[in-house]
């Protein structure tokens, strides 16, 4: 999808498991790397993908926290409205 560098991939993995050896009594053994490289920052991959949004002309607001008061969150069966945050 081309969201990611290669670079920032890598930044991401946290934790590596290599090498693999993989293989069954009797028959050949084979090695594998980067096969389990699941620990990954999610955190790091969402900042990566905002600061290219960001750079593309997109904008980005901290979420406020909700309001009390009828005037900023109207909740009724199946619908809940709210004036949004206009930071940008």
């Amino acid at each position: 999808m081309g969201l990611l560098t290669e670079a920032q991939l890598e930044a991401a993995i946290v934790s590596e498991f290599n090498p693999v050896r993989m293989g069954f009594e009797g028959r050949v053994e084979v090695t594998t790397t980067d096969v389990l490289n699941l620990g990954v920052l999610p955190a790091a991959l969402v900042e990566a993908v905002k600061q290219r949004f960001l750079a593309a002309g997109g904008c980005s607001t901290p979420f406020p926290p909700l309001r009390t008061g009828l005037q900023n969150l109207h909740v009724s069966p199946g619908l809940a409205a709210g004036r949004p945050h206009r930071g940008c």
